[in-house]
């Protein structure tokens, strides 16, 4: 199905999102923080979601989001935010780098894969 990025520094939520993913056919990589993702997604030659968190070690995901989107090919990848930051000027940030979506932590790793296949879905039909 499709190659999902996940980026979250909390081992168990990286694995239950994995898993979620995983079960619904998708291929799914793994990074602990921004820098990583970033490197992840920069290196793969198609990215078709990215599910990342805010708040990370060495990068937080609006960091990796401004310089992934400096990339033409990942410049309309699907990006979803599954964080527990809600304050505005974040969300304006995301939204100005066309963030698809957003989930509040924790969130239920199947709500995610829902949303994940729906996401995918818009997409492939526009």
């Amino acid at each position: 199905m499709a190659l999902i990025v996940v980026v979250e520094d909390n081992e168990v939520m990286r694995r239950s999102i994995t898993d979620a993913l995983e079960a619904g056919g998708h291929e799914v990589l793994v990074a602990s923080d921004g820098y990583e993702g970033y490197e992840m997604c920069i290196r793969e030659k198609k990215v078709d979601l990215i599910i990342t968190d805010q708040n990370m070690p060495r990068m937080t995901g609006l960091e990796m989001l401004a310089m992934l989107r400096e990339h033409k090919k990942l410049a309309e990848t699907i990006v979803i935010f599954h964080t527990t930051e809600l304050r505005k000027e974040f969300r304006q940030s995301a939204n100005d780098l066309k963030v698809r979506g957003w989930l509040l932590k924790p969130t239920d790793p199947d709500i995610i894969a829902g949303i994940v296949g729906k996401a995918l879905n818009e997409k492939a039909a526009s």
